[in-house]
């Protein structure tokens, strides 16, 4: 699922989620790359961050108002009863809004969403979901696509090389004892 991050904007670029990411505390990031449509350049490369911080106090408060969420997928029949009997247990919070997607559908969310991460850098959170004609569905929030960014910044620049070690720009270049680099675009 984290797969399916939004794509960003950023001075002027538009950035495609790449794949890795890690967390420290309230502070996710992920590798961003910019989409270029001539395939035989190579894009450059962003880390993206968000903090989490007032979300994690609001979600331990009880206070965070859950959108539509962002996937899910329906319960067979013979599974809908356990579903149901497991999310409205005491080892989940009870929530039961009511919540409506851009066309109007509702969705009782019986829940609190639970944090549902299966790889490092993720923040989803799962919940049950009864809908007007009884169906059940497990339903997904993604939250790095419900909240912005703090910050983005270019790691490499593909289209920059030095002009005496032929390395790449990166944003720890500044660091190499080795060179006292000179910038040139491609």
């Amino acid at each position: 699922m984290y797969r399916n991050l939004k794509e960003i904007s950023f001075e002027g670029e538009t950035l495609k989620h790449a794949g890795g990411g890690y967390q420290e505390g309230n502070i996710i990031s992920q590798f961003f790359v910019n989409d270029i449509p001539d395939h035989s350049i190579t894009p450059n490369h962003y880390r993206v961050t968000w903090d989490l911080g007032e979300f994690y106090q609001q979600y331990d408060a009880g206070g965070y108002n859950w959108p539509y969420p962002h996937s899910g997928f329906i319960v067979e029949e013979e599974e809908k009863e356990n579903t149901l009997d497991y999310y409205r247990s005491k080892k989940n919070r009870p929530l039961n809004k009511t919540v409506y997607d851009k066309n109007g559908k509702g969705l009782t969310i019986i829940n609190v969403p639970n944090k549902f991460s299966p790889t490092i850098g993720d923040v989803h959170y799962m919940a049950a979901a009864v809908d007007e004609d009884e169906n059940v569905y497990k339903v997904f929030w993604n939250m790095l696509n419900i909240f912005d960014p703090t910050k983005v910044e270019m790691t490499v620049n593909n289209g920059r090389y030095c002009k005496k070690c032929l390395k790449r720009w990166t944003n720890t270049a500044h660091l190499d004892i080795f060179c006292q680099h000179e910038w040139a675009d491609v």
